[in-house]
């Protein structure tokens, strides 16, 4: 088993049992984040007009905000967005002055809970002020976003009939036949659009008005990203999401040899086994129904274990336009940075330069060929 994967299963084991100790110390730990909203530094002005629109965006960048943030706010401002900023930990005074003017607010945090912890923040802070928005967005900086210029993934989530889109739904892995597995599916809380039904719904409410704030990531992500979507759809709330790998696999099934082929040159893969089924493929001249039904197969296993969007990068930013990167320096995501950036040289993609030298940066902080 590589060193990668061994590590990420012994991190997962130490987050489950630090989980177990929480339950003793974590109440205290709620309880003092709670008096810090009362505080006068909690929270500062900015200097953007309110809005029927709202962005809660969440910042954690402690050495410095990155310019692909301003970037974001200028973007969500321009869409008649009003942001709300949540900046997890430290901040330096000229970076948060840089943010004023870009904000509608900033609340400034100990960076206690993640996202979640933060979203609960700005929900308890936007309910204070009785500003009542049409339209919520929640996202975080996890992401690059907006990438590429094209349609407005924000105008279209505002036109979709549901109440709230996640812009990216993350689904059960598949059955060996192919099918999707039985697991409920939710959405990635770096990205959800709500319309006001959704935000006025007693179970929104209920749930970040009892939702028990950690920062054991394993917990967050249970009690807070999966939890949140299951207690949305379960009320009965209409829901849509904008790419999933569902989409992505009735896609691959339609597509021509030559398109598959395509496909298949652009997928990342961290499993030797994996890559040699696919260099055989496409080494193979006559590419017949059953080079198909392989080809589909392995795309499969490829896309399997990992996120759509790193597993599938390329399709995902030019067939799905996809207007967001994940930052992650996990060592498949780095990969998916790395063939993304070789991809942008060729011309294939046409990156904000911000984020493509944000990219590089990251793959070199992490000794990742870019070439």
């Amino acid at each position: 088993m590589p060193f990668w994967k061994i590590s990420r299963e012994f991190n997962r084991l130490k987050a489950q049992i630090s989980a177990l100790a929480g339950y003793f110390y974590e109440p205290l730990l709620r309880a003092k984040q709670h008096r810090r909203r009362l505080e006068p530094r909690f929270q500062m002005p900015g200097l953007c007009q309110p809005s029927s629109k709202v962005a809660i965006f969440l910042i954690f960048q402690p050495e410095g905000i990155s310019e692909s943030t301003f970037f974001t706010c200028k973007y969500l401002l321009e869409n008649d967005y009003a942001p709300l900023l949540v900046v997890n930990g430290d901040i330096s005074d000229d970076d948060a002055s840089r943010l004023q003017p870009l904000s509608w607010k900033i609340i400034r945090r100990e960076n206690y809970g993640y996202d979640f912890g933060g979203y609960q923040d700005a929900i308890w802070l936007l309910q204070q002020t009785r500003q009542v928005p049409d339209q919520l967005l929640i996202l975080n900086d996890s992401i690059w976003f907006p990438v590429q210029s094209g349609p407005s993934i924000l105008k279209e989530m505002e036109v979709r009939r549901s109440d709230f889109t996640g812009a990216l739904q993350l689904e059960a892995y598949r059955s060996k036949d192919g099918a999707t597995g039985t697991k409920q599916p939710f959405f990635g809380s770096f990205f959800i659009h709500f319309k006001l039904t959704a935000y006025r719904h007693a179970s929104f409410d209920h749930f970040w008005q009892t939702y028990k704030a950690t920062s054991n990531k394993y917990m967050t992500i249970r009690r807070g990203e999966r939890r949140f979507s299951r207690a949305m759809i379960d009320a009965g709330i209409s829901h849509s999401y904008i790419y999933s790998r569902r989409m992505f696999d009735s896609w691959i099934a339609q597509l021509t040899t030559e398109a598959l082929a395509r496909v298949l040159t652009e997928l990342v893969s961290m499993d030797a086994a994996h890559d040699a089924i696919r260099l055989q493929l496409l080494q193979t001249t006559e590419k017949c129904s059953s080079w198909k039904l392989k080809a589909i197969d392995i795309i499969h296993l490829m896309t399997e274990k990992q996120n759509i969007l790193s597993s599938a990068p390329i399709a995902s930013l030019v067939d799905f336009h996809v207007p967001y990167i994940k930052k992650s320096a996990d060592p498949h995501n780095l990969r998916a940075l790395a063939l993304i950036a070789r991809y942008h040289r060729k011309g294939v993609l046409h990156l904000n330069e911000i984020v493509y030298e944000e990219i590089c940066q990251v793959l070199i902080r992490h000794k990742v060929n870019i070439d």
